[in-house]
């Protein structure tokens, strides 16, 4: 829309997430800080793309240590996507996404937000154009590191369902071990 320097600022954007993208995919678990920094250039892309069609909250529990907790690489990014993707633009309006991480005794808990239409498992089992498998990926990944740590690796995807619209949606619960990386 004629806006050079608008424009010069998500070009830098974008090859940022290029080049972190090739960096973090070089590891298997990088600090939170680090998914941090590439989940928000992903958010900033997105909300571009999709005319700031919805909002973002990444919060992080005090208690921890952004540039010591380690996780598993690209584990977040999808779940975003399919929040974007899958709950958001489906429903037009703005909506909200929200990334928390929490740490309890043992385990790195990490939410996944978003206020869209809703997770529907009959629905994503009846769709015949589109195969997703970032979903499958994602569980497979997780149960193959809980066999080689022993530890336990899980995640959970359900639908909310609430009398205020705004907190009806998907959450995406992934549970992780501390100190293990």
């Amino acid at each position: 829309s004629n806006n050079s320097t608008k424009a010069q600022l998500n070009l830098t954007r974008f090859a940022k997430l290029i080049r972190k993208n090739l960096e973090i995919n070089q590891e298997k678990f990088i600090s939170i800080e680090e998914e941090i920094e590439y989940l928000e250039l992903y958010l900033a892309l997105e909300k571009l793309r999709f005319d700031e069609s919805f909002q973002y909250k990444i919060r992080v529990d005090k208690l921890i240590d952004e540039t010591e907790v380690n996780i598993p690489t690209m584990l977040i990014q999808p779940f975003i996507e399919n929040a974007i993707w899958h709950g958001i633009m489906p429903q037009g309006g703005v909506g909200e996404i929200t990334i928390d991480f929490k740490q309890n005794v043992k385990n790195l808990i990490i939410t996944v937000f978003d206020n869209g239409v809703g997770y529907d498992i009959t629905k994503a089992n009846k769709r015949s154009t589109h195969k997703s498998i970032g979903l499958k990926m994602t569980r497979e990944r997780l149960f193959l590191m809980q066999n080689i740590y022993n530890q336990e690796f899980s995640m959970s995807l359900v639908k909310v369902d609430n009398e205020d619209p705004s907190l009806s949606g998907t959450k995406v619960t992934i549970k992780l071990p501390l100190n293990l990386f």
